[in-house]
């Protein structure tokens, strides 16, 4: 630890709704150090009469200064590089930038504060490896029918025959069906012919039934994660999160010229409806991502560090508008919790 050199005296204590308030002092020596760098900072670009800019003598520049606001500066300085390392030391995880407050600051004395954060929730995990085994379990093949094949295709060729008949006015009806031949298949795709068509068909639709399967036991087991946890989100922290959530939602319906209304109708649902299922969906997302990152810690996997900086590569040339601390964080997470599913899915049943 470093409160022998930076920090010294400090009190944690636990609040209600996972505030945390922490107490104590940066020591005299290191307050010291960084008032000193502060003089001298703010000194290289003092002018003076007689003298040349960065060259005041440091008696001239404290006497024609406001030295109240140096000590501001310095208690800034001060802070800004003991907090991280009380945060290390005292195994704090906060969700929020730190409100503090400055209670003692003079010169050549100990620097008190007092700060107040939000942490991450503490919450016991539930048994996420039964709740696995319970979710990912009869691995059952999905069935698909002939009569959903010879649907889809009858589907293309409805398609295809619009297209070919597109000038022909539909009060005519006079448009040509297409058959299925090989001439056709061959020119929708890489076919050999109607029988290859067919069976490539069927190969895609059963391969999107199983994709749809896996993603359903998945949503499946985090809702059975989420409702076997007693993990209680801080109210600071979600209310942010529904609001930025419901801002890009505004944004995005302003550009579609729609209101809240006019879309929720849309889902048959009214926009107090919307809201609130909308709301749910953005805390059952919270406890998710906050569990996983248990389950991740307990069983010791980490997103491979040459994984995320190839996909945020891949990502930075169709964002590049985000920072890269966003897209590696971003990247991080997805890889992460990925792994994690993924291991749970291979349990044995």
């Amino acid at each position: 630890m470093s409160e022998s050199k930076i920090y010294q005296k400090i009190k944690i204590k636990k609040l209600a709704d996972s505030r945390v308030s922490i107490e104590g002092e940066a020591t005299e020596d290191f307050f010291n150090q960084c008032f000193e760098e502060t003089i001298e900072r703010f000194r290289r670009e003092f002018e003076a009469p007689g003298f040349r800019k960065g060259h005041v003598p440091e008696n001239i520049f404290l006497a024609r200064v406001n030295q109240g606001h140096l000590l501001e500066e310095a208690a800034e300085t001060t802070l800004r590089k003991a907090y991280p390392e009380i945060i290390r030391d005292h195994d704090l995880q906060p969700l929020t930038p730190p409100n503090i407050s400055i209670t003692k600051l003079a010169p050549k004395n100990p620097m008190g504060f007092t700060a107040e954060i939000i942490v991450r929730p503490e919450a016991k995990l539930p048994d996420y490896k039964k709740i696995a085994t319970r979710s990912f379990g009869g691995d059952i093949p999905p069935e698909l029918k002939d009569e959903e094949v010879e649907s889809f295709i009858k589907q293309i060729l409805e398609m295809e025959s619009k297209i070919r008949n597109r000038d022909v006015k539909e009060s005519e009806g006079n448009t040509t069906p297409v058959e299925l031949t090989d001439e056709l298949v061959k020119k929708l795709g890489p076919f050999e012919n109607v029988s290859d068509f067919k069976s490539k068909i069927r190969e895609d639709m059963l391969s999107q039934k199983k994709t749809e399967a896996a993603r359903d036991k998945r949503e499946k087991f985090a809702k059975n994660l989420i409702a076997a946890s007693t993990l209680v989100l801080p109210k600071e922290i979600l209310e942010d999160e529904v609001a930025s959530s419901f801002a890009r939602i505004d944004g995005d319906l302003k550009d579609a010229n729609l209101t809240l209304d006019e879309y929720a109708k849309k889902l048959n649902k009214t926009a107090e409806e919307f809201r609130k299922e909308k709301e749910q969906q953005i805390e059952d997302q919270m406890k998710l991502r906050f569990l996983l990152e248990d389950i991740a810690l307990a069983e010791k996997i980490e997103a491979p560090e040459d994984e995320v900086e190839e996909e945020v590569a891949r990502l930075k040339k169709s964002h590049p508008q985000a920072t890269l601390d966003q897209l590696h964080s971003y990247v991080e997470l997805l890889i992460r919790n990925e792994k994690v599913l993924k291991l749970l899915e291979s349990l044995p049943q």
